[in-house]
Order: structure tokens, then sequence, then C-alpha cells
């Protein structure tokens, strides 16, 4: 829970800033997000960079609001996972460019790459280099996805 201090900017407004994953890697994961921003202030989280890391099979990267946030520099090989890689539930200033993203080449990236849901600005996914994202068209598990998508798709 956050406490606002005596100063102008130790609001909750201003507070939730500057956080900075850098030159990492990351191995072997369960199939969980790496940064996951759901609780009830997340709409205020900003500053976000992740950049540089090396994330090696089964991590998602991230899941909630967040704004003014980079995502840049990282290698991510994905393998099987049933959700997105980046799931944005809502944020203003979000990039995400200049990452190398792709499956490993037994398991496929099983869900959309990116999905955008909720109120959302200025987000740019571009200069990103995509590599074995969808499993073959014969493959059993074949599921509709797509690279990008923005709001959930209404049930059939």
């Amino acid at each position: 829970m956050f406490v606002p201090g005596s100063n102008s900017d130790q609001t909750l407004r201003s507070g939730i800033r500057a956080y900075i994953i850098r030159d990492n890697r990351f191995h072997g994961g369960r199939g969980g997000y790496l940064v996951r921003n759901i609780h009830a202030d997340a709409q205020y989280m900003h500053g976000l960079l992740f950049i540089g890391n090396c994330v090696d099979t089964n991590y998602r990267m991230f899941q909630g609001g967040t704004n003014e946030t980079v995502f840049s520099g990282n290698t991510i090989i994905h393998s099987f996972a049933l959700n997105p890689v980046f799931d944005i539930s809502g944020g203003d200033n979000i990039r995400i460019a200049g990452n190398m993203i792709y499956g490993n080449h037994v398991k496929r990236v099983k869900q959309d790459l990116l999905t955008v849901d909720g109120l959302c600005w200025n987000i740019a996914f571009r200069t990103n280099l995509l590599k074995d994202l969808c499993l073959d068209k014969g493959h059993p598990e074949v599921i509709p996805r797509h690279v990008v998508q923005v709001a959930s798709p209404s049930p059939a």
C-alpha cells in the first residue's frame, strides 16, 4: 500500500516510478510474467525500463498497466505459453521496439505476442525482429492468434 509523503512529488500519482531491469539473463521459467503490475494502483506506474536482457524460454514479459515505459534491446526466446508475451491493460507512452523475439524451434508461441485492452494511448510496437512465432497450420493445437491484438475479441 502506498503512503504519500510530505513533498509534492510523493503522491500516489508520482510515487510509483523509475524501475530499471537491465542486462540480466532469465532462463527456464514456468510461464509466468517477469513483471506483473495488476494491483489496484497499477495505472500509476511509470518509468519502467526493461532493456538489454536475455529472456530464455517459458517466460512472458509484462502484464498490467504502465506509463512512460520502454522494452528495448531484449532477446526473447519464447516457447509454449498460453498467454501473450506482452499483456497491456492500460497506460500511455509505451514503447516495445528493437527486440529480437522468436520461438524456439520445437515449441512456438501459442498465443498473441501483444494484447492491448483497456485505456491505452501512444503504444509503439516497431522494429522488432520476429521469427518462428506461430504453430504450423496442421498442428492439432492451433488456435486463432495475431502478432498484435487490440482489445479482446468478442465471443463467437
